[in-house]
């Protein structure tokens, strides 16, 4: 009986032995499986960090691609345009270019012709009649010596003049020995006597500074066949030349009968037509040289008083640019 007691016991113990290493065994196993569901866990989680890395990766390139693309497309499209703008601004450049020249050359043409009518308009048939009429009137008179010279000074401005015609400037030295040229010889064939005198600012130099051809002659012949009319004075001119403000001034004066008395009709002699030509082709003239020149070359002509406040000369105030060939 105690035998079969002590079996039962140790088959209880081993039962309960093998029970709890059964339930030791169960949860290890737990344990186990537990392990591997949290490495498993944790390799998902690695493997989607992963792919969340390699899709930011490609994302970033993408995006660095882009940007790339974009600014080699601001960069051309910049270029493109910088350039498109270069050639619009040269083509722009190049037609005022050629409308600068165009327009440079057709002032030019406008002032070459202007000239040539001044020059034309001084060696028009009349004054070459009335010339040659002088020189016939002293060989009539038996004065041979003054006809000679009348003929020789006139041969003398007519040259001057001709050498002139084809120049859009000339010396100032040229254009006062044309001047002077001409007032020699309206003295020798003028009804009425007069006296010249030219003064010269000494800072001038008049070989090289330059002038337009016979801009001073239309002034000199209104005063001599216009002014000097009524024989009461001792008639002259004086004609003074300095400078102001880069423009040469050029002041003419005269004692005649004045310039309004002259044009209101006071004494009209022939050719007065001519010379309201002279003076209008005179502004024409300095127009074109303004143009071209971008100066301000004018002239304004003013009668004087005389002290008991009577109208007595004319005083002619012309400006030129003053321009120097050296």
């Amino acid at each position: 009986m105690d035998r079969l007691n002590q079996l039962n016991r140790f088959s209880e113990l081993q039962l309960r032995q093998v029970q709890t290493e059964n339930l030791n065994y169960q949860q290890s196993l737990k344990l186990a499986e537990a392990e591997t569901a949290k490495q498993q866990s944790e390799i998902q989680l690695f493997i989607l960090n992963e792919e969340v890395h390699n899709q930011a990766r490609l994302q970033a390139k993408r995006l660095n691609r882009i940007i790339f693309i974009g600014f080699a497309v601001i960069i051309i499209a910049l270029a493109l345009t910088g350039h498109l703008t270069l050639l619009a601004v040269k083509n722009k450049k190049e037609k005022e270019k050629a409308l600068l020249q165009q327009t440079a050359a057709e002032l030019n043409r406008q002032l070459m012709e202007m000239h040539m009518k001044a020059i034309n308009f001084q060696l028009n048939p009349h004054f070459i009649f009335n010339c040659v009429h002088s020189v016939e009137y002293l060989l009539k008179e038996s004065k041979t010596e003054e006809s000679i010279i009348c003929l020789r000074k006139f041969s003398n401005l007519t040259r001057l003049m001709l050498e002139s015609m084809s120049k859009q400037d000339i010396p100032l030295e040229q254009e006062l020995e044309i001047v002077t040229a001409y007032m020699d010889l309206e003295q020798t064939r003028s009804i009425n006597p007069f006296t010249y005198a030219i003064d010269l600012d000494p800072a001038i130099d008049v070989e090289t500074t330059m002038v337009p051809p016979l801009i001073l002659q239309p002034f000199i012949e209104n005063a001599i066949k216009h002014g000097f009319v009524d024989g009461k004075e001792t008639y002259k001119i004086n004609i003074c030349l300095s400078t102001k403000d880069n423009m040469l001034l050029c002041v003419i004066t005269d004692n005649g009968i004045g310039y309004m008395a002259s044009y209101n009709g006071i004494r009209r002699v022939s050719g007065y037509k001519k010379e309201s030509l002279g003076l209008k082709l005179t502004e024409d003239r300095l127009r074109v040289i303004n143009q071209m020149k971008l100066s301000q070359a004018s002239f304004t002509i003013q009668d004087l008083q005389t002290k008991d406040n009577k109208l007595r000369g004319t005083r002619v105030l012309l400006s030129l640019p003053y321009i120097s060939a050296a």
